[in-house]
């Protein structure tokens, strides 16, 4: 039985499904867990019987166990598929498992599917639990399936994150660890109210269902709710695949960039567009998926555009690597005749391209609106600043990368600091400039406010009284000067 069940995935899964005890046991434990999920319900339904009636406590048993079912899918699953990549490169069974015949698709779908076993049968145990605790409750028995449609497509985005992050990082940095942050950004309400101003993250975080399942009502959804469940569902499969298809081509070789540049243009551009989504659907015409007072479209503008830079630096990233190997294979063999892959410029031209013309296509009436009432600059030029202001960003970023990759492996950490300061150390000096001048709130902000990118977007997008030619005439000395010493560095 133990070879069916390994045979339907692939050889992978089957040695991941022998590693954990083979499928009879996945089978006992998934049936002590049913029996221990049941003898639980009865013994506290019987000790609260006197107080409570059973679709009371069905109901509470409901979003319990719904609960711990999105904790499982989400968080435990892609800790099992991390630490069982981890196990493999500990062992050096990955470089056995790359000199076979397997496809890095084979691969991708036994880490996903072998290891996270036990995982699905306690989930199938929890939905057939909750069907029955729905009747119970005076519900439909199918209300918690869309729920669980839900977590599905949450898990399938953590759980090809976390493959493309092991096989990225030989399985030492564990996606979890970033998911449950976020995990109890969506639980705790004062946190998941600042994060609804941000639009793509609402949607992509399915923030309306948790709300629900905070509120006791998640099997109530209604049909507008439904509605932007299923669109986030259908984002998260999307970025679940662009995931899938980059693990699949970092399991060949440790040296293979997972994104080509079309693939990391196309993320970029499924991302600008679950942003451009999420402000159309939270206007008061249609659904919404954030608070009235979170509403402001120049807030959910500013997320957008603040978080959208940060993944547009994945194609400029991709293009600095790939300049590098060519020059290095380059210098190497003088035979080398392979075209020279496409410069930094190019990549941050496109990146700034595809989001904002997505943004303006998707989404024009609402990228206006949020540059309205801009009483110090025009809206056109207002536009056309932040849009200089964001390819400087990403030239400056591709010029560091550039220098980076010459002598290290891996930029990351580099370019994460290389964020933090050049977008928060300008705004804490306006402010101990500020604090040490006692200006008040009316009196406009020094150049300094401009120097960060954040800074100069918040002049032109929400009004803000500071200067922004000083401020971007030092980002584009600072992007000139990355890009020169970049150019210079491949000798």
């Amino acid at each position: 039985m133990a070879s069916e069940v390994g045979s339907a995935f692939n050889p992978i899964g089957w040695v991941q499904i022998r590693l954990a005890g083979g499928i009879n046991r996945v089978l006992a434990m998934c049936g002590i867990y049913a029996g221990a999920m049941l003898a639980l319900n009865i013994f506290i339904y019987r000790s609260s019987a006197d107080y409570r009636s059973l679709s009371q406590f069905a109901a509470g048993s409901l979003i319990l166990t719904l609960g711990i079912s999105g904790v499982l899918l989400v968080l435990v699953g892609s800790g099992v598929i991390n630490k069982a990549i981890l196990r493999d490169y500990t062992s050096d069974m990955i470089t056995s498992h790359r000199c076979s015949a397997m496809s890095g698709y084979t691969a991708v779908l036994g880490y996903l599917t072998g290891p996270t076993l036990s995982i699905q049968c306690f989930t199938l145990v929890n939905i057939i639990a909750c069907m029955i605790l729905a009747r119970l409750a005076g519900l439909q028995w199918y209300a918690p399936i869309l729920i669980f449609g839900a977590f599905a497509c949450g898990a399938a985005v953590t759980w090809t994150a976390s493959v493309l992050s092991a096989l990225s990082y030989r399985g030492k940095v564990a996606i979890a660890g970033i998911v449950t942050p976020i995990a109890v950004i969506l639980i705790v309400p004062p946190l998941q109210e600042m994060m609804a101003a941000h639009p793509g993250f609402s949607l992509l975080t399915n923030l309306q269902l948790v709300s629900r399942l905070a509120s006791a009502a998640g099997s109530t959804l209604s049909p507008d709710d439904g509605m932007l469940v299923v669109v986030s569902m259908l984002f998260q499969l999307a970025m679940a695949l662009t995931f899938f298809i980059g693990a699949s081509r970092r399991y060949l070789r440790d040296d293979v960039p997972a994104f080509t540049p079309t693939l990391a243009l196309g993320f970029v551009a499924l991302c600008t567009l679950a942003c451009a989504a999420g402000m159309r659907m939270s206007q008061p015409s249609q659904p919404r998926i954030v608070s009235p007072e979170f509403a402001e479209t120049s807030t959910q503008l500013l997320a957008s555009i603040a978080s959208l830079a940060l993944v547009a630096v994945l194609p400029v990233s991709n293009a600095a690597w790939r300049s590098v190997a060519w020059n290095r294979r380059k210098r190497k063999d003088p035979n080398f005749k392979d075209r020279r892959p496409r410069g930094m410029w190019e990549a941050a031209i496109a990146s700034a391209l595809v989001v904002f013309g997505v943004l303006g296509l998707v989404a024009p009436r609402q990228v206006i609106a949020g540059f309205d009432g801009n009483l110090h600059w025009p809206i056109p030029d207002a536009i056309a600043l932040v849009i200089a202001s964001f390819l400087l960003f990403m030239l400056a970023a591709g010029g560091l990368m550039r220098i980076a990759y010459c002598h290290l492996r891996s930029a990351g950490w580099l370019t994460a600091i290389f964020v933090v300061v050049l977008w928060a150390f300008p705004l804490l000096a306006e402010m101990f400039v500020q604090l040490a001048n006692e200006f008040s709130e009316d009196d406009p902000a020094t150049f300094l406010f401009g120097i960060s990118p954040l800074g100069t977007w918040i002049i032109l997008i929400k009004d803000f009284n500071g200067p922004v030619w000083p401020g971007l005439a030092i980002q584009a000395g600072l992007a000139a000067c990355l890009q020169l010493f970049a150019r210079r560095s491949r000798y």
